[in-house]
C-alpha cells in the first residue's frame, strides 16, 4: 500500500493546504485528496512540484507499507418508509448494506477477510454500527430546524486490533484505514441519489 507523508510533512514545516494552493496552483481538491491519502490518480508532476516545494525526495513523500486494504459497501435498500404521518425521524428510514473488508499481507502473503451487515438502522446487533445520531439546527427564529441522520459507527475489537496489527501501531495510517471505511460507506450511499443527509463519526480510539 502506497501512502502519502504530505500530512505529515505539512505539519512539520508548519504549513497550510491554502498556503500550498496559492504557492504551487496545485488544486485545493487535489491536496485534500493527497493530504487525507483518498487518491490514487495524482500525477506525476504533481509530485514533482510538491516534492521541489517541500524539497523532499519522492522516497520522502511517500511511504511503502506491505498491507493492501479494499473496502467495499454495497447498498441493499435505503428508502423513507411511508407511514402516514409527516414526522421525520430516523426510525423512518429503512436502511440495509453489507460491508467487506479485506486487509492482505503482502510480505506474508496472507490475508483477513471482515463481513458486517445492517438490517435495519435500529437493528445493530452483530456488526459495526452503534446508533443512529440527529443533529437539529435551529434557524434565528427559534422554530425552523433542519435535521441532519448520521449513523455513528464504533468498529469491534477484532477490527481494532487487525488494523493495529496491520498498521504496527502507525496512527497515521490507522486513520487512512479509517477513513477509507468511511468514504466507502458514504460514497456508496451517496450514489443511491437519495436525499438524505447522512454523515458518519466515529470514535476511534486505542
Amino acid at each position: 500500500m502506497i501512502r502519502y507523508n504530505l500530512n505529515q510533512l505539512l505539519a512539520e514545516r508548519n504549513l497550510k493546504a491554502n498556503k500550498v494552493y496559492v504557492d504551487t496552483g496545485i488544486s485545493r481538491s487535489t491536496l485534500s485528496k493527497v493530504i487525507n491519502n483518498q487518491s490514487n490518480m495524482i500525477q506525476l508532476e504533481t509530485i514533482d512540484k510538491l516534492c521541489q516545494y517541500l524539497n523532499v525526495t519522492p522516497g520522502e513523500f511517500l511511504s511503502y507499507i506491505p498491507v493492501d486494504v479494499k473496502v467495499t459497501t454495497v447498498v441493499n435498500d435505503l428508502h423513507l418508509m411511508d407511514d402516514g404521518g409527516t414526522n421525520i425521524g430516523p426510525d423512518h428510514y429503512k436502511l440495509d448494506l453489507d460491508i467487506f473488508i479485506k486487509f492482505k499481507y503482502i510480505d506474508k502473503q496472507a490475508s483477513k477477510d471482515f463481513e458486517y451487515h445492517i438490517s435495519n438502522i435500529f437493528n445493530y446487533e452483530n456488526n459495526m454500527f452503534s446508533k443512529i445520531n440527529i443533529d437539529v439546527d435551529y434557524e434565528n427564529d427559534g422554530y425552523t430546524k433542519k435535521e441532519t441522520f448520521g449513523v455513528e459507527i464504533n468498529f469491534d475489537e477484532h477490527l481494532k486490533n487487525e488494523i493495529l496489527e496491520a498498521t504496527n501501531g502507525d496512527y497515521a495510517f490507522s486513520v487512512d484505514i479509517k477513513n477509507l471505511i468511511i468514504n466507502s460507506i458514504t460514497n456508496e450511499i451517496a450514489k443511491t441519489g437519495y436525499n438524505l443527509a447522512v454523515w458518519v463519526c466515529n470514535y476511534f480510539a486505542f
